[in-house]
This record gives C-alpha cells, sequence and structure tokens, in this order.
C-alpha cells in the first residue's frame, strides 16, 4: 500500500469527522452522505482532468483511464468536480448550497493537508535546491537528492493555520458560503504561489 494513498484515507476521515462535528446534529446522515458524495465528485473530477492533461498518453492507453489506484488526478481537476457535486448534492438533499459548502469545507482542507504530505513522502511539489539552515533533504522526480525548501511541508503547515483561522472567523461570520469561498479563494491563491 502507497504511503501517499494511506495519507489520503486518513486526511478523508479526518475531513469526515470535521462533517460530524459541523453539521447540524439532526441532519448528520444527510451532511455525511453529501460528503461522500462530493468526495466521488472530487475524484471523478480529479482523475477527469488528470486524463484531459496527458490525454496521448490515455488515448493511447485507454485501458488505464480508470485505474485510480495507479496514480494521476488533477487537483484542480478535483476542485471543480467537488464544487460540481456540491451543487449537484444541495439540490438533491434539499440543503442550502452555501450551507453545505461550509460545512464540508474543512474536507477539502484536510485533503489538502494529507496530498502535501503525500508529496512529501512521494517527492513530487519539491522545493528549490538550498543552503538555508531550514532546508532538509528531498529528491526529485529522477532521484537526486539536496536539500530543498520544504514546499510540502510550509503547504501543510500553512493549509492547517487557514483552516483554523477560518474555523475561528466561521464563528464570527454567520453569512452563508462565506467560509467556503474564502477558504477557498486562499487555499488556491496557496498552491499558485
Amino acid at each position: 500500500m502507497h504511503a501517499t494513498s494511506v495519507l489520503l484515507g486518513v486526511g478523508t476521515l479526518t475531513g469526515l469527522l470535521l462533517v460530524c462535528w459541523r453539521a447540524p446534529q439532526k441532519e448528520l446522515s444527510a451532511y455525511l452522505d453529501a460528503g461522500f458524495w462530493v468526495l466521488v465528485g472530487a475524484l471523478i473530477g480529479g482523475r477527469a482532468g488528470s486524463v484531459l492533461v496527458n490525454f496521448a498518453f490515455y488515448q493511447a492507453n485507454p485501458g488505464e483511464v480508470f485505474q485510480v489506484w495507479e496514480g494521476g488526478l488533477s487537483g484542480i481537476g478535483a476542485l471543480v468536480g467537488g464544487v460540481v457535486a456540491i451543487f449537484v448534492v444541495a439540490r438533491w438533499k434539499k440543503i442550502p448550497t452555501a450551507t453545505l459548502a461550509d460545512v464540508l469545507f474543512p474536507l477539502a482542507g484536510t485533503l489538502m493537508v494529507t496530498a502535501w504530505l503525500g508529496c512529501w513522502i512521494s517527492s513530487c511539489a519539491y522545493g528549490l535546491p538550498s543552503e538555508a539552515w531550514w532546508a532538509l533533504p528531498a529528491s526529485d522526480e529522477l532521484g537526486g537528492i539536496a536539500n530543498r525548501i520544504p514546499v510540502q511541508l510550509v503547504g501543510a503547515a500553512l493549509t492547517l493555520a487557514i483552516l483554523f483561522l477560518l474555523q475561528l472567523a466561521g464563528k464570527r461570520i454567520p453569512v452563508p458560503g462565506s467560509i467556503a469561498l474564502t477558504g477557498t479563494l486562499i487555499l488556491s491563491a496557496e498552491i499558485m504561489a
């Protein structure tokens, strides 16, 4: 079993526990169902995005399109798939879309934290070589090891801080959807930086 898969499983479980904590107790089952279907939407979107980006490969190897366990997910595709799923599930479960998005937002955050950590373990999204005292030894895609800026660890820590601050802000900002929208914009900016 690949360590990144285990980490994503831990992130999913942690996110669903946070959904249970944030969801109205009378509607807990509906919110957990919604979380599951949004995860499915994000997985489908993540795979579709990866297939589109690597279309020539999958065109030559069509049998591998559905082999998600072999790797190949797009973060942007997962975001699009998750957002589309939120709209669909909100209508299906008759939950206000903005409220559902706010309650499910920590699920996206915990998955992002564990994705950063999975990238650290798998040597993807590695930082530039550095001789700074805080640089850590890491390998690149070719297996070359050098002291590098620990981009993945910084990304995971920053995402945790953002989740914590948004949780605090959510108690003070009663506008439905504001946490999900603000969080999505901030986390998207984090990825682009």
